[in-house]
């Protein structure tokens, strides 16, 4: 899962779009000056029982789970940060994966390198073809292969994630074929800034245009904050009404799945840049923990168990969706009604852990528990997920308080004093990309030159 600190400018002009279709404008191109694929045609909502497919009674298994999280976390891989080997080694292992279970390649060996402002990746995509009805139309189901180096092995962010998507792979490719086709797919470099999903919106190896829905996996396999309650969640319902229903239908068998707008989270995963591209996209997330981004985020802390149940749960979910006799539809929601409950349950449980926030976000606790208690605006609603965030997290509020600090100097005009608050937010946070943001951004203030802008507005969460 991305640090949501942000450096390229094609990462920035995805988030701005992202922010911009949240308000309400859609723009007409999806990257710098490229035109935009045909947006997916809207149908009628169709209703719930016409979504109503049998789940596959065979289950994802942990013991298969295991395997390739300890596999992508060997420690010769060196947290696969992007562009260097032990990411290309994670990609080839993927690849291997999808040519053993028969998917088939968009190109020889299913890797596809992309390039971006100098840095280099790689997506592995392959597909479990459908029947092949006319209008030929795609599932992606995805998980990030990247992580951010040195600073951990990365199992539940995003190993875990990787090894669903394999698994999903070799379960629906053990049965029957469906109405649409699957693409199985893990990209390169969300932890740049959604690199990999940008290069393949950019350049589609499948249209757009034939893409039914976006499903992605990220921060799998434990507790939200190290919490006892177990969940699921399932951001995005706010693109599509029949998400939406096919989410809530699956929460009358799995209590622990919760939904949420992407609204409450902003741009956070490899979903962005097909949200900007009008796609209908599921987001589904464990959580982040007390090791995340972190050397603690390792292959045995994971409960394999659980996280073969949510894997199951969401490829029957994956399955529905390329069986349905119509698409879901793409639409703009400022929220949805799920999203104040969940976040008061969550901000009651983490209670206890107020007092351990820096000082400056303690202080926020009271007067946001008083507008969580009513009704919040949408910041509020933003902020309370940076609070809890920081909560779950204790690096992400020391890089909050720091980030935030050097905006306020900056913005009194104290660009020195604002360099060394960025400076420290830099030696906090752990994903490369935030890292040479705050300090490009330090040595910026601290050399001679005229003004600079102040930084955008950072979307909420770490």
């Amino acid at each position: 899962m991305k640090t949501m600190q942000l450096v390229s400018s094609a990462t920035r002009g995805i988030v701005a779009r992202y922010q911009q279709w949240l308000g309400g404008t859609l723009l007409a191109v999806l990257l710098n000056g490229m035109t935009m694929a045909p947006a997916p045609q809207t149908v009628a909502p169709v209703p719930a029982q016409a979504w109503r497919t049998k789940v596959q009674s065979a289950s994802l298994a942990p013991h298969r789970l295991r395997r390739h999280v300890e596999k992508l976390c060997t420690p010769e891989w060196r947290g696969r940060q992007m562009g260097q080997p032990g990411a290309r080694s994670a990609a080839n292992y993927i690849a291997a994966q999808f040519r053993a279970l028969g998917l088939v390649a968009l190109v020889p060996g299913y890797l596809h390198p992309f390039d971006t402002g100098g840095l280099a990746g790689i997506n592995v995509l392959g597909i479990l073809r459908g029947r092949g009805t006319a209008p030929r139309e795609t599932i992606i189901l995805e998980a990030h292969l990247d992580h951010v180096g040195e600073f951990g092995p990365g199992a539940s962010d995003n190993a875990a994630g990787v090894a669903c998507v394999i698994e999903t792979a070799r379960l629906l490719a053990s049965g029957p074929r469906l109405r649409r086709d699957i693409l199985f797919a893990s990209f390169d470099g969300e932890e740049e800034g959604f690199l990999g999903a940008n290069a393949y919106v950019q350049r589609p190896p499948v249209r757009l245009a034939s893409t039914a829905a976006f499903i992605v996996l990220d921060a799998m396999g434990r507790p939200f904050a190290d919490l006892p309650a177990w969940r699921l969640v399932a951001f995005g319902g706010d693109s599509s009404p029949q998400l939406e229903t096919l989410v809530r239908r699956n929460q009358r068998v799995a209590k622990h799945l919760s939904l949420l707008s992407t609204e409450v989270i902003g741009p956070r995963s490899d979903y962005v840049p097909f949200a900007a591209a009008r796609v209908p996209h599921l987001f589904f997330f464990n959580g982040t923990h007390i090791d995340y981004h972190n050397t603690g985020d390792t292959p045995e802390k994971l409960d394999y168990q659980r996280l073969a149940a949510d894997g199951t749960l969401v490829a029957g979910m994956v399955k529905q969706l390329a069986a349905a006799p119509q698409r879901p539809a793409f639409r703009k929601l400022p929220g949805l009604p799920d999203d104040l409950p969940v976040l008061r349950g969550l901000w009651r449980e983490l209670t206890p852990r107020w007092s351990s926030l820096p000082a400056s976000l303690s202080a926020e606790v009271p007067a946001l528990s008083k507008a969580l208690a009513s009704k919040p605006n949408r910041r509020q609603l933003m902020r309370a997920f940076d609070i809890i965030a920081a909560a779950a997290t204790p690096w992400c509020g020391e890089m909050f308080v720091a980030e935030e600090y050097g905006d306020q100097l900056f913005n009194r005009g104290e660009r020195h004093a604002a360099a060394a608050a960025y400076r420290k937010a830099a030696n906090v946070v752990r994903a490369p990309v935030g890292r040479r943001y705050f300090n490009a951004r330090a040595a910026e203030l601290a050399g001679a030159g005229p003004a600079v802008t102040p930084p955008p507005s950072r979307p909420t969460n770490p």
